[in-house]
């Protein structure tokens, strides 16, 4: 044991070292200095990537925390009790209007130019009564042009519009 305790002594031994340093001539250790220079500097962006590549995953993250549930759309086609319940009050109200509800479209119908704004009226009231339901035209004439249809006509066919919320796994 003691004499590899002397060994290492001997190796490490200022005039051991001091020979060492001389058969190295300047350039050699000037290349290997530049080489540990590079290699901290590598090492020093690697460390530094690895830095912000983390920063940006929990900024990602709390951006995803923060990000607002949104609700679900739900459409369906109108129809059932609740028409007939539009239906039937629209035509105690406006009597000398046509109102009925078939092949799923809503129709306002009237013959005579001088209801025009009875008409108009009814038309307008048709959106408010339920602010659930969502009506597209599907067809409309108004006027003199209207061929074989009323004067004043108008098609219209619905949706229900609801909204849910979202469950958690919607949201990935």
């Amino acid at each position: 044991m003691m004499r590899h305790y002397t060994a290492l002594v001997k190796s490490l031994s200022p005039a051991l070292m001091s020979k060492a340093l001389r058969t190295f001539d300047r350039v050699t250790l000037l290349v290997v200095g530049i080489s540990w220079a590079v290699t901290i500097a590598i090492m020093l962006l690697a460390l530094y990537t690895i830095h912000l590549s983390v920063v940006a995953k929990k900024e990602a993250e709390t951006a995803l925390v923060a990000e607002p549930v949104l609700p679900l759309v739900k459409r369906t086609p109108v129809g059932g009790k609740e028409i007939q319940v539009m239906v039937e009050r629209l035509q105690r109200r406006y009597p000398e209007i046509n109102v009925a509800f078939t092949n799923n479209a809503f129709t306002l119908d009237a013959s005579n130019g001088s209801k025009y704004h009875t008409w108009l009226a009814a038309l307008g009231q048709v959106d408010t009564l339920n602010p659930q339901f969502h009506w597209k035209i599907k067809e409309m004439c108004v006027g003199s042009m209207c061929g074989n249809q009323p004067l004043m006509s108008i098609s219209m066919v619905g949706e229900k519009v609801a909204f849910e919320t979202p469950s958690k796994d919607d949201k990935k």
